[in-house]
Protein backbone atom coordinates (compact mmCIF):
# COMPACT_ATOMS: atom_id res chain seq x y z
CA UNK A 1 0.00 0.00 0.00
CA UNK A 2 1.59 3.79 -0.94
CA UNK A 3 0.37 7.11 0.11
CA UNK A 4 -1.47 9.50 -1.73
CA UNK A 5 0.70 12.44 -3.68
CA UNK A 6 1.08 15.42 -1.78
CA UNK A 7 -0.85 18.42 -2.86
CA UNK A 8 1.28 20.98 -1.56
CA UNK A 9 1.76 20.97 1.98
CA UNK A 10 -1.51 19.02 2.55
CA UNK A 11 -3.35 16.09 1.53
CA UNK A 12 -6.63 16.32 -0.45
CA UNK A 13 -10.18 15.32 1.03
CA UNK A 14 -10.03 12.78 -1.63
CA UNK A 15 -6.67 11.34 -0.69
CA UNK A 16 -7.66 11.27 3.39
CA UNK A 17 -10.58 9.02 1.98
CA UNK A 18 -8.50 6.95 -0.16
CA UNK A 19 -5.75 5.88 2.99
CA UNK A 20 -8.63 4.99 5.17
CA UNK A 21 -10.19 2.87 2.34
CA UNK A 22 -6.86 1.29 1.97
CA UNK A 23 -5.99 0.93 5.74
CA UNK A 24 -9.62 -1.39 5.97
CA UNK A 25 -8.52 -3.16 3.38
CA UNK A 26 -4.87 -3.81 3.91
CA UNK A 27 -4.32 -5.64 6.97
CA UNK A 28 -0.27 -5.42 6.13
CA UNK A 29 0.81 -2.64 8.02
CA UNK A 30 -0.65 -3.23 11.70
CA UNK A 31 -2.32 -6.97 12.49
CA UNK A 32 -4.54 -6.99 15.49
CA UNK A 33 -4.04 -10.65 17.01
CA UNK A 34 -7.42 -12.57 17.19
CA UNK A 35 -7.26 -12.79 20.99
CA UNK A 36 -6.66 -9.16 21.35
CA UNK A 37 -9.86 -8.93 23.05
CA UNK A 38 -9.15 -11.05 25.83
CA UNK A 39 -6.44 -8.69 27.77
CA UNK A 40 -9.70 -6.35 27.71
CA UNK A 41 -12.60 -9.25 28.76
CA UNK A 42 -14.84 -8.05 31.35
CA UNK A 43 -14.95 -11.85 32.80
CA UNK A 44 -10.73 -12.15 32.40
CA UNK A 45 -9.80 -13.75 35.72
CA UNK A 46 -6.93 -16.28 35.34
CA UNK A 47 -3.67 -14.95 34.85
CA UNK A 48 -0.19 -16.15 33.75
CA UNK A 49 2.35 -15.79 36.63
CA UNK A 50 4.49 -12.07 36.04
CA UNK A 51 8.15 -12.96 34.86
CA UNK A 52 9.44 -11.61 37.63
CA UNK A 53 8.15 -13.61 40.43
CA UNK A 54 8.05 -16.62 38.03
CA UNK A 55 12.01 -16.26 38.44
CA UNK A 56 12.18 -16.20 42.16
CA UNK A 57 10.70 -20.19 42.53
CA UNK A 58 9.39 -21.23 39.28
CA UNK A 59 8.03 -24.52 40.84
CA UNK A 60 6.24 -22.75 43.47
CA UNK A 61 3.96 -21.94 40.27
CA UNK A 62 3.93 -25.04 38.09
CA UNK A 63 2.05 -28.04 38.52
CA UNK A 64 3.95 -31.21 39.35
CA UNK A 65 1.24 -33.72 39.06
CA UNK A 66 -2.03 -33.19 37.00
CA UNK A 67 -2.88 -30.40 34.38
CA UNK A 68 -6.48 -28.32 35.18
CA UNK A 69 -6.98 -25.73 32.46
CA UNK A 70 -5.59 -24.97 29.32
CA UNK A 71 -2.09 -23.42 30.45
CA UNK A 72 -0.48 -25.82 31.44
CA UNK A 73 -2.34 -28.67 29.18
CA UNK A 74 -0.16 -31.27 27.23
CA UNK A 75 3.25 -31.15 29.32
CA UNK A 76 4.71 -34.87 29.00
CA UNK A 77 5.72 -35.13 32.91
CA UNK A 78 2.06 -34.31 33.49
CA UNK A 79 0.46 -37.19 31.12
CA UNK A 80 0.43 -40.11 33.58
CA UNK A 81 -2.35 -38.78 35.31
CA UNK A 82 -4.49 -38.57 31.76
CA UNK A 83 -5.69 -41.62 32.14
CA UNK A 84 -7.22 -40.97 35.61
CA UNK A 85 -9.41 -38.60 33.80
CA UNK A 86 -10.68 -40.70 31.28
CA UNK A 87 -11.02 -43.63 34.55
CA UNK A 88 -13.26 -40.52 36.55
CA UNK A 89 -15.09 -39.30 33.74
CA UNK A 90 -16.51 -43.10 33.29
CA UNK A 91 -17.41 -42.74 36.99
CA UNK A 92 -18.94 -39.44 36.90
CA UNK A 93 -21.20 -40.31 33.22
CA UNK A 94 -22.56 -43.70 35.56
CA UNK A 95 -23.64 -41.29 38.15
CA UNK A 96 -25.35 -38.73 36.53
CA UNK A 97 -26.89 -41.50 33.76
CA UNK A 98 -26.46 -39.09 31.32
CA UNK A 99 -24.56 -39.37 27.98
CA UNK A 100 -22.19 -37.57 27.03
CA UNK A 101 -23.24 -35.68 24.08
CA UNK A 102 -25.10 -33.65 26.45
CA UNK A 103 -22.33 -32.63 28.13
CA UNK A 104 -20.31 -31.60 25.27
CA UNK A 105 -23.44 -29.61 23.88
CA UNK A 106 -23.46 -28.02 27.05
CA UNK A 107 -19.54 -26.87 27.28
CA UNK A 108 -19.76 -26.29 23.76
CA UNK A 109 -22.25 -23.99 23.72
CA UNK A 110 -20.05 -22.03 26.76
CA UNK A 111 -16.77 -22.44 24.77
CA UNK A 112 -16.07 -18.56 23.77
CA UNK A 113 -16.97 -17.58 27.45
CA UNK A 114 -14.76 -20.03 28.78
CA UNK A 115 -11.94 -19.05 26.60
CA UNK A 116 -12.20 -15.33 27.16
CA UNK A 117 -11.20 -15.89 31.07
CA UNK A 118 -7.72 -16.97 30.42
CA UNK A 119 -4.88 -14.56 29.59
CA UNK A 120 -5.10 -16.23 26.16
CA UNK A 121 -7.35 -17.58 24.22
CA UNK A 122 -5.00 -21.07 23.53
CA UNK A 123 -6.21 -21.30 19.73
CA UNK A 124 -3.63 -23.84 19.53
CA UNK A 125 -6.18 -25.76 20.76
CA UNK A 126 -9.44 -26.25 18.50
CA UNK A 127 -12.49 -26.54 19.47
CA UNK A 128 -13.20 -30.44 19.59
CA UNK A 129 -9.62 -30.40 21.83
CA UNK A 130 -10.90 -27.60 24.15
CA UNK A 131 -14.24 -28.70 24.91
CA UNK A 132 -12.57 -32.24 25.28
CA UNK A 133 -9.96 -30.86 27.88
CA UNK A 134 -12.58 -29.13 29.82
CA UNK A 135 -14.94 -31.71 30.71
CA UNK A 136 -11.96 -34.22 31.25
CA UNK A 137 -10.41 -31.77 33.79
CA UNK A 138 -14.45 -30.76 35.36
CA UNK A 139 -15.43 -34.65 35.58
CA UNK A 140 -12.18 -35.68 37.33
CA UNK A 141 -12.15 -32.59 39.87
CA UNK A 142 -15.96 -33.65 40.45
CA UNK A 143 -15.21 -37.23 41.30
CA UNK A 144 -11.75 -36.07 43.65
CA UNK A 145 -13.94 -34.14 45.54
CA UNK A 146 -16.70 -36.69 46.09
CA UNK A 147 -14.30 -39.15 46.96
CA UNK A 148 -12.52 -37.59 49.24
CA UNK A 149 -15.50 -36.14 51.23
CA UNK A 150 -16.52 -39.84 51.37
CA UNK A 151 -19.81 -39.81 49.07
CA UNK A 152 -18.28 -42.66 46.72
CA UNK A 153 -19.64 -44.95 44.99
CA UNK A 154 -18.49 -48.88 45.43
CA UNK A 155 -16.23 -48.72 42.79
CA UNK A 156 -14.57 -45.44 44.41
CA UNK A 157 -13.70 -47.84 47.45
CA UNK A 158 -10.91 -49.36 45.50
CA UNK A 159 -9.59 -45.96 43.97
CA UNK A 160 -5.69 -46.19 43.80
CA UNK A 161 -5.58 -42.67 43.72
CA UNK A 162 -7.61 -41.97 46.47
CA UNK A 163 -5.14 -44.44 48.52
CA UNK A 164 -1.81 -42.90 47.70
CA UNK A 165 -1.70 -40.14 50.40
CA UNK A 166 1.09 -38.42 48.19
CA UNK A 167 -0.56 -38.30 45.34
CA UNK A 168 -3.76 -37.02 46.99
CA UNK A 169 -1.76 -34.78 48.53
CA UNK A 170 0.11 -33.42 45.67
CA UNK A 171 -2.91 -32.91 43.29
CA UNK A 172 -4.27 -30.68 45.90
CA UNK A 173 -1.39 -28.61 45.71
CA UNK A 174 -1.74 -28.25 41.83
CA UNK A 175 -5.38 -27.27 42.45
CA UNK A 176 -4.10 -24.21 44.48
CA UNK A 177 -1.76 -23.07 41.88
CA UNK A 178 -3.53 -19.49 40.07
CA UNK A 179 -2.29 -21.19 36.33
CA UNK A 180 -3.79 -24.52 37.16
CA UNK A 181 -7.64 -23.05 37.59
CA UNK A 182 -11.06 -23.45 35.64
CA UNK A 183 -13.56 -20.69 36.32
CA UNK A 184 -15.47 -21.64 39.36
CA UNK A 185 -18.86 -20.31 37.87
CA UNK A 186 -18.18 -22.41 35.12
CA UNK A 187 -17.70 -26.21 36.67
CA UNK A 188 -20.79 -25.15 39.56
CA UNK A 189 -22.85 -24.37 36.29
CA UNK A 190 -21.78 -27.73 34.82
CA UNK A 191 -22.70 -29.75 38.07
CA UNK A 192 -25.76 -28.24 38.70
CA UNK A 193 -26.68 -29.14 34.78
CA UNK A 194 -25.26 -33.07 35.90
CA UNK A 195 -27.76 -33.14 38.96
CA UNK A 196 -30.94 -30.96 38.30
CA UNK A 197 -33.73 -32.64 40.11
CA UNK A 198 -31.29 -32.89 43.38
CA UNK A 199 -31.14 -29.42 45.29
CA UNK A 200 -28.64 -31.25 47.56
CA UNK A 201 -26.30 -31.76 44.92
CA UNK A 202 -24.47 -28.49 44.90
CA UNK A 203 -20.86 -27.32 43.58
CA UNK A 204 -20.25 -25.53 46.89
CA UNK A 205 -20.47 -27.26 49.98
CA UNK A 206 -18.33 -29.54 47.51
CA UNK A 207 -15.36 -27.83 46.83
CA UNK A 208 -15.45 -26.08 50.22
CA UNK A 209 -14.60 -28.86 51.79
CA UNK A 210 -12.26 -30.04 49.77
CA UNK A 211 -9.98 -27.21 50.39
CA UNK A 212 -11.54 -26.93 53.89
CA UNK A 213 -7.94 -27.02 55.73
CA UNK A 214 -7.80 -23.58 54.93
CA UNK A 215 -11.17 -22.31 56.51
CA UNK A 216 -11.07 -23.68 59.91
CA UNK A 217 -13.56 -20.68 60.95
CA UNK A 218 -16.36 -21.97 58.20
CA UNK A 219 -16.58 -18.88 56.41
CA UNK A 220 -19.12 -18.94 53.78
CA UNK A 221 -18.11 -17.08 50.86
CA UNK A 222 -20.25 -15.24 48.19
CA UNK A 223 -20.74 -18.13 45.79
CA UNK A 224 -21.07 -15.94 42.66
CA UNK A 225 -17.35 -13.99 43.55
CA UNK A 226 -15.74 -16.41 43.47
CA UNK A 227 -13.12 -16.39 40.66
CA UNK A 228 -11.44 -20.29 40.91
CA UNK A 229 -9.81 -22.28 43.67
CA UNK A 230 -7.16 -20.22 43.79
CA UNK A 231 -9.55 -17.47 44.85
CA UNK A 232 -11.70 -19.44 47.24
CA UNK A 233 -8.60 -20.21 49.45
CA UNK A 234 -7.88 -16.47 49.42
CA UNK A 235 -11.81 -15.77 50.24
CA UNK A 236 -10.95 -18.21 53.40
CA UNK A 237 -8.33 -16.75 54.80
CA UNK A 238 -9.14 -12.71 53.66
CA UNK A 239 -12.80 -12.86 53.82
CA UNK A 240 -13.04 -10.98 57.82
CA UNK A 241 -10.32 -8.45 56.45
CA UNK A 242 -12.45 -6.32 54.92
CA UNK A 243 -13.44 -3.68 57.66
CA UNK A 244 -9.42 -2.77 58.42
CA UNK A 245 -8.31 0.75 57.22
CA UNK A 246 -6.37 1.00 53.87
CA UNK A 247 -3.08 3.06 54.11
CA UNK A 248 -1.49 3.83 50.76
CA UNK A 249 1.97 5.52 52.22
CA UNK A 250 3.59 2.28 53.83
CA UNK A 251 5.87 3.01 56.53
CA UNK A 252 8.11 0.18 57.85
CA UNK A 253 8.04 -1.62 61.16
CA UNK A 254 11.66 0.13 62.65
CA UNK A 255 12.16 -3.27 64.78
CA UNK A 256 11.75 -7.09 64.56
CA UNK A 257 9.62 -8.80 66.84
CA UNK A 258 13.33 -10.04 68.99
CA UNK A 259 13.74 -6.31 69.80
CA UNK A 260 9.70 -5.75 70.16
CA UNK A 261 10.20 -8.51 72.93
CA UNK A 262 12.74 -6.18 74.75
CA UNK A 263 10.91 -3.23 74.50
CA UNK A 264 8.22 -4.85 76.53
CA UNK A 265 5.93 -6.02 73.82
CA UNK A 266 4.16 -9.15 74.41
CA UNK A 267 3.01 -11.16 71.32
CA UNK A 268 -0.28 -13.40 71.40
CA UNK A 269 -1.68 -16.13 69.12
CA UNK A 270 -4.82 -15.04 67.78
CA UNK A 271 -6.97 -19.17 68.33
CA UNK A 272 -9.55 -18.62 65.09
CA UNK A 273 -6.81 -17.31 62.98
CA UNK A 274 -8.55 -14.37 61.50
CA UNK A 275 -6.65 -11.56 59.88
CA UNK A 276 -8.99 -8.80 60.58
CA UNK A 277 -7.85 -10.00 64.51
CA UNK A 278 -4.45 -8.60 64.25
CA UNK A 279 -3.66 -5.80 66.11
CA UNK A 280 -1.56 -4.23 69.31
CA UNK A 281 -3.28 -3.12 72.31
CA UNK A 282 -1.55 -2.43 75.94
CA UNK A 283 1.52 -3.69 75.16
CA UNK A 284 0.19 -7.12 73.15
CA UNK A 285 0.80 -7.56 69.93
CA UNK A 286 -1.72 -10.36 68.70
CA UNK A 287 -1.32 -12.41 65.22
CA UNK A 288 -2.40 -15.38 63.58
CA UNK A 289 -0.46 -18.41 64.08
CA UNK A 290 2.18 -18.44 60.61
CA UNK A 291 2.37 -22.31 59.96
CA UNK A 292 5.61 -22.73 57.80
CA UNK A 293 5.88 -26.37 56.36
CA UNK A 294 6.89 -27.78 52.92
CA UNK A 295 3.79 -26.27 50.92
CA UNK A 296 3.57 -22.95 52.44
CA UNK A 297 5.72 -20.72 49.98
CA UNK A 298 3.56 -22.67 47.33
CA UNK A 299 0.12 -20.86 48.85
CA UNK A 300 1.53 -17.82 49.62
CA UNK A 301 2.87 -16.91 46.66
CA UNK A 302 0.02 -18.08 43.92
CA UNK A 303 -2.06 -15.90 46.39
CA UNK A 304 -0.29 -13.14 45.86
CA UNK A 305 0.37 -13.03 42.74
CA UNK A 306 -3.82 -13.59 42.05
CA UNK A 307 -3.85 -10.16 44.02
CA UNK A 308 -1.34 -8.28 42.07
CA UNK A 309 -3.36 -9.11 39.15
CA UNK A 310 -6.82 -9.09 40.28
CA UNK A 311 -6.69 -7.48 43.91
CA UNK A 312 -4.60 -4.12 43.91
CA UNK A 313 -6.75 -2.30 46.36
CA UNK A 314 -7.47 -5.21 48.75
CA UNK A 315 -4.33 -6.72 48.81
CA UNK A 316 -5.08 -8.42 51.94
CA UNK A 317 -2.29 -11.62 51.97
CA UNK A 318 0.09 -9.70 50.84
CA UNK A 319 0.00 -7.27 53.72
CA UNK A 320 0.31 -9.75 56.39
CA UNK A 321 3.03 -11.27 54.71
CA UNK A 322 4.67 -7.86 54.63
CA UNK A 323 3.61 -7.40 58.16
CA UNK A 324 5.42 -10.96 58.92
CA UNK A 325 8.35 -9.82 56.80
CA UNK A 326 8.80 -6.63 59.43
CA UNK A 327 9.04 -8.91 62.00
CA UNK A 328 11.22 -11.07 60.50
CA UNK A 329 15.07 -10.33 60.37
CA UNK A 330 17.17 -13.04 61.03
CA UNK A 331 16.66 -16.81 62.31
CA UNK A 332 16.57 -15.40 66.04
CA UNK A 333 13.49 -13.46 65.28
CA UNK A 334 11.82 -16.90 63.85
CA UNK A 335 12.86 -18.86 66.98
CA UNK A 336 11.49 -16.01 69.22
CA UNK A 337 7.97 -16.36 67.41
CA UNK A 338 7.90 -20.34 67.65
CA UNK A 339 8.87 -20.17 71.32
CA UNK A 340 5.98 -17.78 71.57
CA UNK A 341 3.81 -19.65 69.60
CA UNK A 342 3.38 -17.00 66.33
CA UNK A 343 5.11 -19.66 64.04
CA UNK A 344 4.80 -23.44 63.90
CA UNK A 345 8.02 -24.40 62.38
CA UNK A 346 7.57 -27.38 59.83
CA UNK A 347 10.75 -27.09 58.11
CA UNK A 348 12.73 -27.77 61.14
CA UNK A 349 15.17 -24.52 61.13
CA UNK A 350 14.61 -20.99 61.88
CA UNK A 351 17.38 -19.89 59.52
CA UNK A 352 14.77 -21.79 56.61
CA UNK A 353 11.95 -19.59 57.79
CA UNK A 354 13.17 -16.77 58.18
CA UNK A 355 14.68 -16.52 54.27
CA UNK A 356 11.67 -17.85 53.10
CA UNK A 357 9.30 -15.24 54.57
CA UNK A 358 12.17 -12.51 53.36
CA UNK A 359 11.85 -13.45 49.64
CA UNK A 360 7.89 -13.90 49.59
CA UNK A 361 7.26 -9.96 48.95
CA UNK A 362 10.56 -9.86 46.80
CA UNK A 363 9.07 -7.75 43.20
CA UNK A 364 5.47 -7.70 44.95
CA UNK A 365 4.13 -4.22 44.87
CA UNK A 366 2.28 -3.18 47.67
CA UNK A 367 0.54 0.02 47.77
CA UNK A 368 -1.96 -0.44 50.35
CA UNK A 369 -1.12 -1.42 53.47
CA UNK A 370 -3.89 -2.82 55.69
CA UNK A 371 -1.82 -3.33 58.62
CA UNK A 372 0.24 0.43 58.67
CA UNK A 373 -1.69 1.01 62.26
CA UNK A 374 -0.23 -1.22 63.87
CA UNK A 375 2.72 -0.72 62.83
CA UNK A 376 2.29 2.98 63.45
CA UNK A 377 1.24 2.12 67.17
CA UNK A 378 4.50 -0.36 67.59
CA UNK A 379 7.25 2.57 66.33
CA UNK A 380 5.24 4.96 68.50
CA UNK A 381 5.42 2.57 71.84
CA UNK A 382 9.40 1.64 71.02
CA UNK A 383 9.97 5.33 70.65
CA UNK A 384 9.11 6.13 74.32
CA UNK A 385 11.70 7.07 76.40
CA UNK A 386 10.96 4.20 79.28
CA UNK A 387 10.91 1.48 76.48
CA UNK A 388 13.94 2.64 74.94
CA UNK A 389 15.32 2.02 78.86
CA UNK A 390 13.22 -1.42 79.17
CA UNK A 391 14.87 -2.52 75.39
CA UNK A 392 18.20 -1.27 76.62
CA UNK A 393 18.50 -3.06 79.61
CA UNK A 394 16.84 -6.26 78.39
CA UNK A 395 19.03 -6.23 75.02
CA UNK A 396 22.68 -5.68 77.69
CA UNK A 397 21.65 -7.70 80.47
CA UNK A 398 19.13 -10.63 79.88
CA UNK A 399 19.53 -11.15 76.01
CA UNK A 400 19.50 -14.90 77.55
CA UNK A 401 19.47 -17.29 80.75
CA UNK A 402 22.75 -16.71 81.52
CA UNK A 403 23.36 -12.95 80.96
CA UNK A 404 20.10 -13.09 83.41
CA UNK A 405 21.03 -15.07 85.87
CA UNK A 406 24.34 -13.29 86.18
CA UNK A 407 22.68 -9.52 85.92
CA UNK A 408 20.34 -10.56 89.09
CA UNK A 409 22.77 -12.87 90.90
CA UNK A 410 25.01 -9.19 90.87
CA UNK A 411 22.08 -7.09 92.19
CA UNK A 412 21.50 -9.43 94.40
CA UNK A 413 25.07 -8.90 96.11
CA UNK A 414 25.47 -5.53 95.29
CA UNK A 415 22.46 -4.89 97.80
CA UNK A 416 23.30 -7.64 100.22
CA UNK A 417 26.69 -5.68 100.44
CA UNK A 418 24.73 -2.59 100.78
CA UNK A 419 22.49 -3.33 103.37
CA UNK A 420 25.71 -4.98 105.38
CA UNK A 421 27.54 -1.82 105.23
CA UNK A 422 24.46 0.03 106.20
CA UNK A 423 23.49 -2.15 109.12
CA UNK A 424 27.85 -1.59 110.25
CA UNK A 425 27.22 2.65 109.61
CA UNK A 426 24.21 1.90 112.25
CA UNK A 427 26.15 -0.16 114.83
CA UNK A 428 29.19 2.24 114.93
CA UNK A 429 26.29 5.15 115.37
CA UNK A 430 24.99 3.43 118.24
CA UNK A 431 28.32 3.00 119.96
Amino acid sequence: MTLPEKQGDKLSADSIDNVSESYSTDHSIIKIPDDFGTFWAEEYCIHQIPKNLRELNEEAYIPQFISIGPMHHGKPKLANMEKYKYLYLQKFLARTEKKLETFVDFIKDREESIRIKYCEQFNNLNSRDYVTMILLDSFFIFELFTGCQGQENAESKNDRLLHKIWLKVGIKHDLMLLENQIPYSDLAELYSFAFPDNPEMEFYPLASMYFGNFNPNGIILEEKKILHFTDMIRGFKAQTLASKAVMKNIKTLRVPAKRLAEAGIKFKTIENGNLADVNFDNGVLSLPQFEAHDTTELVFRNLMALEQSEYPETSYITSYILLMDFLINTDKDVTFLVETGIISDGLGSSKAVADMVNKLCRNITETNFHFQEVCDDLNKYCDSRWHKVVAIWNGEYFKDVWHGTVTVFGFTLVMLNSILLVSRFVVLISI
